[in-house]
């Protein structure tokens, strides 16, 4: 409805809805967007994201809920996986976590399907251009994201050496958090103009809303 570039309108929901700036750069592999609208996608998952950390958790508190309508809301509504993380860890904790973590990481896992579908529609749907490559299947991020995957499943890696990459991996998530921070600017955000500032808006009021209706209807079925 808000109209604008089709490239960016999947970008941003692709950030919003799956697991913000890493989702972004999946669909990129898939759409091949010019980084300009890459950069533009991931400014708006900056700027909104923190913003759902003292929401949510003000939401909590306001509303009184129990661990596991919190960790639904927080799970299911806030973009980033680190996020998730801080909102949860600031609410309620360790059991906060244990429930906000894995929603979230559902969502996450819908990445390989989504961006894997949006690849084969561009392949099918966009006419060759002589000399251009068409956009790959499956890109190498989300392959590399599923083999990860499934080798945390098999548990053949030691537990120990889990213990290290958790350590580093916070490490480079807090990196990768600074280095977006410092690749945004307000001017930036200025420059994008107001339709894809408010289409980030109304990609996070729908998405609490969907969420809050789940909790409600989920609420309703136990009473």
């Amino acid at each position: 409805l808000l109209g604008g570039d089709r490239d960016l309108r999947t970008l941003i929901a692709a950030g919003f809805s799956i697991c913000g700036a890493a989702a972004v750069a999946g669909m990129q592999g898939a759409l091949r967007a010019p980084q300009e609208k890459v950069a533009a996608a991931v400014a708006l998952v900056v700027l909104f994201g923190p913003l759902m950390i003292p929401v949510t958790d003000g939401l909590v508190a306001l509303f009184g809920l129990g661990t596991g309508d919190a960790g639904t809301l927080i799970g299911g509504s806030v973009h980033e996986v680190a996020q998730v993380v801080a909102a949860a860890g600031i609410a309620g904790g360790a059991p906060l976590l244990a429930v906000a973590v894995p929603i979230k990481l559902a969502r996450v896992v819908l990445m390989a399907p989504v961006v894997g579908g949006m690849s084969a529609w561009r392949r099918h749907s966009t006419a060759p251009v002589e000399g251009a490559k068409r956009p790959p299947l499956l890109p190498l991020f989300v392959l590399g994201f599923i083999a990860m995957m499934l080798v945390a499943t098999t548990g053949l890696v030691p537990g120990a050496v889990l213990d290290v990459v958790k350590v580093i991996q916070q490490f480079l998530l807090a990196a990768a958090m600074f280095a977006l921070g410092l690749g945004v600017s307000i001017k930036s955000l200025i420059h994008l103009g107001a339709r894809p500032i408010l289409l980030g808006l109304a990609a996070t009021v729908t998405i609490m809303l969907v969420v809050g209706a789940g909790i409600l209807l989920g609420a309703g079925a136990q009473g």
